[in-house]
């Protein structure tokens, strides 16, 4: 069966952006299937994937930043790359952010229970994965816009990833710890 690409881009984006997940997931694999190098698909389906996740398994985050890496390996065109890096960011911010609150309103609930540090030790490890993720993101995405400029003065000084905000889970965690030993 052959597909309209641009018809399947905006209908899963639209279905992405009505947080209809799978059925985004649906047609970034049909695109997919038809061009396996669609940057934009691959963006798709990072974002489709990613918010399927969930804070009890981060497979499918693993599996939205592997999409995302591709993204950036197919998309040629500067405006694409600048495009799809914008919605990329803000899309990966906002569920770490999602699963990081998660997990916070999870070690809240735990304290008393003796298992608080447990969800403390998540909360690390997020953490840990956001930042790396964000750093790995953030360098494809200047080094592929920066290799499809002639000239280096021409390329943003804006890295979306380098703006994206960081996680307070440090205050949070000196914070829960304190309620915690009080009891």
């Amino acid at each position: 069966m052959e597909i309209n690409i641009s018809d399947y881009l905006v209908k899963g984006f639209d279905a992405g952006k009505n947080k209809r997940y799978q059925e985004a997931e649906m047609y970034a694999d049909a695109i997919i299937e038809a061009d396996p190098e669609c940057g934009q698909a691959w963006a798709l389906k990072g974002i489709a994937v990613g918010w399927q996740s969930s804070t009890t398994d981060l497979d499918n985050l693993k599996k939205a930043t592997q999409a995302w890496k591709k993204a950036f390996s197919y998309l040629s065109d500067s405006e694409d790359i600048e495009l799809m890096g914008g919605l990329i960011s803000r899309e990966y911010m906002l569920m770490m952010h999602n699963m990081f609150f998660g997990y916070m309103y999870n070690a809240v609930n735990r304290i008393g229970h003796g298992d608080a540090h447990e969800v403390l030790q998540l909360i690390e490890g997020l953490n840990k994965i956001y930042l790396l993720e964000r750093i790995n993101l953030g360098t494809l995405y200047s080094q592929k816009l920066g290799g499809n400029k002639e000239n280096k003065e021409d390329v943003p000084e804006s890295n979306p990833f380098v703006d994206l905000p960081w996680f307070p889970s440090y205050e949070w965690k000196d914070m829960l710890m304190k309620i915690k030993d009080k009891g």
